[in-house]
């Protein structure tokens, strides 16, 4: 299987150089992880994930409200489906609960990648 896209490798890159302040505050977490790499805005397919263990086979998507309304949600599941489909074990977060708890967050990725978690579709503040 060919992970890398060349015609969305120009966007990606892009994405790498403007990340959200989610997407800034999971990158700082995820760098912390001991014995787990991450790469950020990775092309899989016809598609660019968030982060992505390529060892560990886990996707990690930080969704905006932009992710929230019928087509985008859609769009969201179709893709996870794809993900799932080539093997990887997809888990997602809203922006604001990583900006609002990112240890709580950090804490759901490593059982996550312990195997102590199954994912949903989000994960929801627990306040």
């Amino acid at each position: 299987m060919v992970w890398k896209n060349l015609a969305l490798h120009g966007l990606a890159v892009a994405n790498r150089q403007n990340m959200t302040d989610a997407e800034c505050m999971m990158w700082s977490c995820l760098r912390r992880i001991k014995n787990l790499h991450f790469r950020r805005q990775q092309t899989i397919g016809n598609y660019i994930v968030d982060f992505v263990s390529l060892n560990e086979k886990i996707i990690i998507e930080c969704d905006g409200s932009q992710h929230f309304n019928d087509k985008p949600l859609e769009y969201d599941h179709r893709r996870t489906e794809y993900l799932e489909s080539v093997g990887f074990r997809v888990l997602r977060f809203r922006n604001y609960e990583i900006l609002k708890n990112p240890k709580r967050v950090m804490d759901i990725v490593e059982a996550f990648w312990l195997d102590k978690l199954q994912p949903s579709m989000y994960i929801e503040n627990s306040d």
